[in-house]
């Protein structure tokens, strides 16, 4: 099958982990007509790592985020489909051919999304409990939780994300998500079942930080608000809860590890300052919590991870340095 799709690799200091996404994207079974990397001002060797490849097109930009260098390789590109592969992950070889088979079966689809499988530092598989596909009302389930957990999981049509805006620079943490809600408004999605991406975990994630994903996932649907139907305004008001109480939960987790630490204090206190602001019911279920737990009522324990959406169950086996993934981790 040949294809006409752009691969577009945003690397900020991801000199280590780009060769691999750079060769996935090259080793597609359908011919992928491009791959462009756009270097966003990285002081390690990003641009010789994609000068090490040929036919792979470099874009190099002072640092300015993710957003911009997506967008940098979204106006660069000349396919009418279009891969945004973070370039920590890597592409399965029939991650193109696949969505490029479900877009020409669905003409009036703008997106095509599969699944993931997550990976570690050393690129060992993690164990990770993923929900199925959604396989309808895509916009009512992105409001609570992004399915899409990585951008490289999605062949998108190239106009209709230009038509859409692209990504947001205002909110990098959450850009994709944004888009994902924009592109839902006037488009239809296609969910499949087949395994397109690893999505890499390593402790370096912008995803990871809890308080910076909370912000921007809020602002995005804030944002969101005016395009809402009113028939969905209970969802979105739900949706707004469970992203509080899933991120604000992890801050809670943070807060109370730093308390535990020598040194700490500064830290925690600037956690519990973004809970109270930002979820101030899951600072009185924190304060209520540490409290019991300080007057012998009940244990401190672990508890189970669970997304907006019920995306995401139980408890992840992984290495040391990885967390359990987030609902809208993509940008990092």
């Amino acid at each position: 099958m040949t294809s006409t799709c752009s691969v577009v690799i945003p690397s900020y200091n991801h000199a280590r982990f780009l060769d691999d996404a750079i060769r996935s994207a090259l080793a597609q079974r359908c011919a992928v007509t491009e791959v462009i990397v756009v270097d966003d001002g990285s002081t390690d060797d990003t641009a010789g790592v994609a000068r090490g490849h040929r036919g792979v097109r470099l874009i190099r930009q002072a640092h300015s985020g993710v957003s911009d260098a997506r967008n940098a390789g979204l106006r660069a590109s000349r396919c009418e489909l279009i891969v945004f592969l973070d370039a920590d992950d890597i592409l399965f070889p029939d991650a193109v051919a696949t969505g490029t088979r479900y877009l020409a079966s669905n003409p009036e689809a703008v997106l095509v999304a599969g699944r993931c499988r997550l990976i570690g530092r050393d690129g060992a598989e993690l164990s990770a409990h993923w929900a199925p596909p959604v396989p309808c009302a895509h916009y009512r389930a992105l409001l609570s939780t992004n399915f899409i957990r990585t951008p490289g999981a999605a062949v998108m049509r190239r106009s209709a994300v230009l038509a859409s805006g692209g990504f947001c620079p205002e909110h990098p943490a959450a850009a994709d998500y944004a888009l994902y809600l924009r592109l839902a408004r006037h488009g239809q999605f296609v969910c499949h079942d087949r395994h397109v991406v690893m999505y890499r975990q390593h402790g370096a994630n912008m995803s990871l930080d809890a308080v910076v994903m909370l912000r921007a996932t809020l602002a995005v649907l804030r944002a969101e608000r005016p395009f809402v139907p009113r028939e969905l305004a209970p969802e979105y008001h739900k949706s707004l809860r469970s992203w509080k109480d899933y991120y604000g939960d992890q801050i809670a987790d943070s807060l109370r590890e730093s308390l535990r630490r020598p040194g700490g204090a500064a830290r925690a206190a600037r956690l519990g300052a973004a809970l109270l602001r930002y979820h101030p019911r899951g600072f009185v279920r924190h304060v209520g919590r540490k409290l019991a737990v300080e007057a012998g009522l009940r244990r401190a324990e672990p508890r189970p991870i669970v997304t907006p959406g019920g995306q995401f169950g139980g408890t992840p086996q992984r290495s040391a340095d990885d967390k359990p993934t987030e609902p809208s981790s993509v940008s990092r």
